[in-house]
């Protein structure tokens, strides 16, 4: 939490429970976002949920949009080869991580600019976490 306050961290971004993904590491998930949820909500730092189909279709334009998908929006976007960072040949932890990390900090970045220009985001509002 210190360094995000010490940055002047406005709001944070996280990626909803995509239920049906990881069904037996559900409950940790959960328990470690709820604990991450608190820490930002102690720090009176507002939290941010989207969907996973929001960020595919923040990266690609397509709501469905499978990882190597997601890769080649990223290589486009930054033009930074992870695979070869990372000596992989194929998309894989932490790759896809990083990935959708990226994304997320595009929506959240997307909304920020909308909302400073009058024009709420209507999906991420839909996603925001007011249930804190």
């Amino acid at each position: 939490m210190d360094v995000l306050q010490e940055n002047n961290v406005r709001a944070v971004g996280l990626e909803n429970y995509a239920f049906g993904a990881f069904p037996h590491t559900l409950v940790q998930m959960a328990e470690a976002t709820g604990l991450l949820k608190y820490f930002l909500h102690q720090s009176s730092i507002p939290v941010n949920l989207y969907t996973p189909s929001s960020i595919k279709k923040c990266a690609t334009g397509k709501g469905n949009a499978k990882k190597d998908l997601m890769y080649d929006a990223w290589l486009q976007d930054t033009e930074i080869d992870l695979l070869s960072v990372f000596n992989k040949k194929k998309v894989v932890s932490p790759i896809h991580d990083l990935v959708d990390a990226y994304y997320i900090a595009c929506c959240e970045r997307a909304e920020n600019i909308q909302q400073s220009k009058g024009f709420p985001n209507e999906e991420a509002n839909n996603q925001r976490d007011d249930s804190r």
